[in-house]
């Protein structure tokens, strides 16, 4: 029996086509379809923990549930294992409530394993859009939960096709318009030993004139697919270096993101120096967050520049810090002076409060050790607060205290303080 990688499996385990065969299928279809797109939620943990053999017959659990269920519905089915956990199968003959009853069975089925799926569907007649939906579902995906438990949803809160053509519009958008749209906002971080604010976190947000507020998660997303975070990056530190030039007050430290990918551009220490040298900013008043959490290349040259950036006399915090998999290797290489903790590292009343608590309380002990500010995200209560105080941490940023606001605000609650 022939294989062609994953659509080898496929082939194995059903009657259905391969990989290969159902694009050539949909590149000659001159009539309009649907597809639909499964994503088999932690199906690689199961790989991992009971192998290949076992997976596999999951998967043929799986896809002749779905060809069982298309004959009973009278659809026209056609399978296609496109990556080892995700299923797209093309529907003829396919309206809403055929759908719905196709969708209901899978969900509501049993399986051997304990599974969930990540569901969308969208209608289609050219084979480009098929491309097209295929290289931007993970995109619509982190915008909108499209997981699928049970049967209590509306069909149509999966149809993606206008996060798709909004993903589009946005793409564009940042292309033609050069970052111009792009506005700042200061959220405070707050002493917590004296109450005043001591420094300023500066973000970026989007309101579009069409689709509104976009979430800093979603054009985030859009501008690293572009490949143009070293662009953003640079656009919002002379941004924020022009809007803190015109306060004239000298007290205040400001921090703001930048992405490993910005810092790898050859060009990063001449044009930070060009920035905060024509706005006359002095480096101390600049905190650069690492915000990369995810395993990256060539880490030796990222610390090198990290560590000059400090040594030119920028401040560097290390952002989200127990979230990615490099956080002992930064603490021990990189020169920093603030480690920021995630609002998820604190105590709740419901789980494990003892054990996070125990977490948080030796974080902030090792910091003071290695001689840097601790820093919490997300208060947002008195009990956070107090909670923060009581365990050491150095300053905290949330709701408590303040909403992200403008630069002129920002001044009057400076002078307030």
């Amino acid at each position: 029996m022939r294989k062609r990688g994953l659509g080898g499996i496929m082939e194995t385990l059903s009657k259905n086509n391969d990989r290969y065969n159902f694009f050539y299928d949909l590149k000659n279809t001159n009539y309009k379809y649907t597809i639909l797109y499964i994503d088999i939620i932690k199906f690689r943990l199961i790989n991992n923990a009971y192998g290949i053999n076992e997976s596999n017959l999951l998967l043929k659990q799986i896809t002749e549930k779905i060809d069982k269920i298309g004959s009973n519905l009278k659809m026209d089915i056609n399978i296609c294992m496109y990556e080892k956990d995700i299923i797209l199968i093309k529907l003829s003959n396919c309206n809403n409530k055929k759908l719905t009853a196709l969708i209901n069975s899978i969900v509501m089925s049993k399986y051997k394993y304990s599974i969930n799926f990540r569901m969308a569907f969208m209608e289609l007649y050219e084979y480009g859009d098929v491309l097209n939906f295929i290289e931007n579902i993970k995109y619509v995906f982190k915008c909108k939960k499209y997981e699928v438990t049970d049967e209590n949803y509306n069909i149509e809160d999966l149809n993606i096709e206008y996060h798709i053509k909004r993903y589009q519009e946005l793409k564009n958008d940042i292309l033609s318009n050069n970052n111009r749209f792009f506005s700042l906002v200061y959220q405070p971080k707050v002493e917590l030993k004296y109450n005043n604010i001591i420094s300023w976190e500066v973000l970026s947000r989007w309101n579009h004139p069409k689709y509104g507020f976009i979430s800093p998660i979603e054009f985030i997303k859009i501008i690293k697919d572009l490949d143009r975070e070293y662009e953003f990056d640079i656009y919002i530190l002379e941004q924020m270096c022009k809007e803190i030039s015109r306060l004239n007050f000298d007290h205040s430290i400001y921090s703001i993101n930048i992405s490993v990918n910005t810092l790898k551009n050859p060009n990063i220490y001449d044009k930070i120096l060009e920035i905060t040298s024509k706005y006359y900013i002095n480096p101390s008043k600049i905190t650069f967050e690492i915000v990369e959490t995810s395993q990256v290349e060539d880490y030796d040259i990222i610390t090198e520049i990290i560590n000059n950036l400090n040594k030119m006399g920028y401040n560097i915090s290390i952002d989200d810090f127990g979230t990615g998999y490099s956080s002992y290797y930064r603490l021990c290489n990189i020169n920093f002076s603030e480690v920021k903790i995630p609002r998820e590292f604190l105590p709740s009343k419901k789980d494990n409060r003892e054990k996070k608590m125990a977490v948080l309380k030796g974080i902030v002990n090792m910091c003071k050790n290695l001689g840097c500010k601790t820093v919490i995200e997300g208060i947002e209560t008195k009990d956070d607060h107090e909670l923060a105080s009581y365990l050491g941490v150095d300053y905290a940023q949330g709701y408590l205290y303040s909403h992200p606001v403008t630069i002129d605000e920002s001044l009057k609650m400076i002078i307030n303080s």
